[in-house]
């Protein structure tokens, strides 16, 4: 491993045999027996397991982010420069500031009626069954960032969206929605049957919904919607297949 820092520069240690990996099996050990004691599926909690689970989101976001980007900064990795940290250390990362965001939000999604408008839109579903599926892959290297939740008439795909300004106006929204609409039109087998298209604006507490159709209408100004499907799916095969040309060349010269 190499840690990059502006204070030390360059820096890379090495630990054999992998001992950081009981403490972090140990972690999620206790991470799935929190969430399954305070996190049924369908319901939120109250304040106390609430900000438990806020707690371990934010640890479990914090790998994901680990996993996307340069990490060595990030209050949770600091943790493990010196030495093989505790899970109580682990813990202790995600202090009280760090997720009085997330509980805001939390309560937000409540006081709004947003997460009432989301269990309509997947078919009012009861305690403990799942309302769809999350980061679904629609279309190879795509996106894996939204939510498909199973309605009885189809499915919704959902982007939550924690801008501060949710403008529709500006380029960054307008992205956002044609990326929605994008990832409708590559489910070209229909297999999770998304009928309706939603962006849930969380720090407003404002879920907006299009039928797929409509929001297609709206986009393309009088074009015509399927041949603008069959031109961006073409598109969008097209670049994938290079894609995965190009990997698979890179796989063969490493192989060698």
């Amino acid at each position: 491993m190499v840690f990059t820092s502006k204070e030390g520069g360059h820096r890379g240690f090495s630990r054999p045999g992998l001992p950081d990996e009981p403490v972090l099996g140990e972690l999620f050990d206790r991470m799935r027996d929190y969430f399954a004691a305070h996190a049924p599926l369908g319901r939120l909690g109250g304040p106390g397991p609430e900000r438990g689970l806020a707690r371990l989101c934010w640890i479990l976001a914090a790998f994901q982010y680990a996993y996307r980007n340069n990490s060595i900064e990030h209050p949770l990795f600091r943790v493990f420069r010196e030495d093989v940290p505790s899970v109580e250390e682990l813990h202790r990362s995600a202090h009280n500031e760090a997720i009085a965001d997330p509980l805001a939000l939390t309560e937000r999604l409540i006081t709004s009626g947003a997460l009432e408008q989301m269990r309509r839109l997947a078919g009012d579903p009861p305690i403990g069954t799942p309302w769809g599926t999350t980061c679904p892959v629609i279309f190879d290297h795509w996106d894996d960032h939204t939510f498909v939740l199973d309605g009885p008439d189809g499915a919704t795909l959902l982007e939550i969206a924690s801008v501060v300004t949710a403008d529709v106006a500006t380029s960054r929204a307008r992205r956002r929605i044609w990326k929605l609409l994008a990832g409708a039109w590559l489910d070209t087998a229909d297999t999770f049957r998304i009928r309706t298209l939603a962006v849930y604006f969380a720090r407003h507490g404002v879920l907006v919904v299009w039928p797929v159709a409509s929001l297609a209408e709206l986009l393309l100004e009088g074009r015509d919607p399927q041949e603008a499907r069959n031109e961006f799916v073409g598109l969008a095969t097209c670049l994938r297949d290079k894609d995965r040309a190009r990997r698979s060349a890179w796989r063969a010269g490493r192989d060698l």
